[in-house]
């Protein structure tokens, strides 16, 4: 018969095998690869880690982020605060010393709206077509569509496609989100565009 004391610390040992198991499991790996295949971006989404690796000029760089009530900041490998993102419910904006001001980002699935620096007569905008979100450049009144998202036949990936219909990207995404139609929203530098991307997928 085993002593009470081991069994306890059988329990303990069990009990935290489940615990990396769950988190294990709760966490997602999303890849975004270009029309050659080669990584561009990977996201690792949980709540409390959510990481990005990204391709910037030939090397991989990772930033990581850290959550504290409504602010989740953005650290670079040296761990150089690279970025903060505050929420106001689904709401939020991204701040950086390297901005001219701040990025907003406004609305949900049906119609996300994306304003840099205050301009919010040049914003771009994501919108639900059917089974597509279509990217629209907007200047004014006029509305230029720049390219869309939509599901792969066999809903496996999701498919990124300029205006001309080339597809750019792909993502090993069994569902749609706003973040992907960022990728064609070529007014923002790459760092800020993933973690734009990663804020939208906590939220869609």
């Amino acid at each position: 018969m085993s002593h009470p004391l081991l069994q306890s610390w059988r329990m303990l040992w069990l009990l935290f095998l489940t615990a990396l198991w769950t988190q294990a499991a709760a966490a997602q790996a999303l890849k975004v690869e270009d029309d050659r295949g080669d990584l561009v971006v990977e996201f690792t989404l949980s709540y409390d880690d959510l990481s990005i690796r990204y391709r910037d000029h030939g090397v991989m760089t990772r930033l990581s982020s850290r959550l504290k009530d409504d602010k989740r900041k953005y650290y670079g490998p040296n761990g150089v605060l690279v970025a903060e993102v505050k929420s106001k419910g689904d709401d939020f904006k991204l701040r950086a010393d390297d901005l001219n001001g701040e990025i907003k980002v406004k609305g949900d699935i049906e119609k996300l709206k994306i304003v840099v620096n205050g301009d919010e007569a040049r914003p771009v905008k994501i919108k639900a077509k059917g089974d597509k979100l279509k990217v629209y450049r907007v200047s004014g009144e006029t509305e230029i569509f720049i390219g869309q998202a939509q599901l792969s036949q066999d809903k496996k990936e999701v498919k990124v496609k300029d205006a001309d219909k080339d597809e750019r990207y792909r993502i090993n995404d069994y569902r749609l989100s706003s973040a992907y139609g960022l990728l064609l929203d070529e007014r923002i530098r790459p760092e800020h565009r993933y973690i734009l991307m990663a804020e939208i997928l906590m939220r869609q």
